[in-house]
């Protein structure tokens, strides 16, 4: 399986085409694919969606983590 990239990894992309490709993702789901991807595959992962070519997502939720490359000032969630 290959990992989920509708775009080059050097592409530009707006928030509007963000949007629609995950509307248009989420639109793709089963209800049974999006109930597993909500009660996850286990204690720190998603479940994949290989139909859609979709991996595991890890999840963490500790407070102190954070997205490599990023920081709390200037993540999208700080902002909200």
């Amino acid at each position: 399986m290959t990992s989920f990239h509708p775009y080059p990894a050097n592409a530009t992309i707006s928030n509007t085409e963000i949007s629609d490709v995950m509307l248009d993702t989420l639109k793709q789901l089963t209800v049974e694919e999006k109930v597993t991807l909500l009660t996850g595959r286990d204690f720190s992962s998603l479940a994949a969606v290989p139909r859609l070519n979709i991996p595991p997502i890890k999840v963490n939720n500790k407070t102190t983590s954070k997205i490599p490359g990023t920081s709390c000032s200037n993540s999208s969630l700080a902002r909200r």
